[in-house]
């Protein structure tokens, strides 16, 4: 399915132990337009350490929250907690496509403090080496309980999640910044804008942007 249904948009849900954002975002003519946002206070102790005690209180919170963006829409893209969430970027031999989600697989049971019956993998291939015989991936693992409480919670909302996002401090930390100013550039027609940009991003090094920072975002 399209993440963007013609112009009607969709609403990006960030939940936070006191607050819940809600943004609305549309997509026209290939270009992305914020077209409101809302902040929503949640009922203290409804969310401890990014696992939900209070569904019925969340669930409202999140429906005040979506009300005040586009109470029409009911599609949403939810962030998932840090708390509950593993992301790494880690080198490993170079493997044919067919094999590998099982070498990840492998990897991330050495690497997971979680249950590997209790999570959801996911992973991309950010580099491949031939020369090396090496690649560089990206991977995501998630608790499945985790995971199904916060869908469970926007059913419960009259919502549909449609995507989960996941905090990935690993990736923010291997971004080049040559490629990143290119794809920034391609959107953003700002030479003050892209100056600044190009200098937050040297204080920092060749590779990697703070995440948090306005640069990340």
């Amino acid at each position: 399915m399209q993440l963007f249904r013609m112009q009607q948009g969709i609403i990006g849900l960030d939940v936070g132990t006191s607050m819940i954002k809600a943004v609305k975002i549309t997509m026209k003519k290939k270009k992305y337009f914020l077209e409101s946002f809302a902040l929503e206070r949640i009922e203290e102790g409804a969310i401890q350490s990014g696992e939900i005690k209070s569904p019925s209180s969340l669930a409202q919170s999140t429906i005040n929250a979506v009300s005040k963006c586009d109470k029409n829409l009911k599609d949403v893209v939810i962030a998932l907690p840090n708390y509950s969430i593993l992301s790494d970027v880690f080198a490993m031999e170079l493997v044919a496509k067919k094999d590998i989600r099982e070498a990840v697989l492998v990897e991330a049971e050495r690497l997971s403090p979680f249950d590997m019956s209790e999570v959801e993998i996911d992973y991309e291939v950010l580099e491949r080496n031939e020369e090396t015989k090496q690649m560089k991936v990206l991977m995501v693992a998630a608790k499945n309980d985790i995971i199904y409480s916060y869908i469970d919670c926007m059913k419960e909302a009259g919502l549909r999640v449609i995507v989960i996002d996941v905090d990935l401090s690993s990736y923010f930390d291997t971004i080049r910044h040559d490629i990143l100013l290119r794809k920034v550039a391609k959107r953003v027609n700002d030479a003050d804008i892209l100056r600044l940009l190009k200098l937050m991003l040297k204080a920092g090094g060749k590779r990697g942007v703070p995440q948090g920072s306005v640069v990340s975002n």
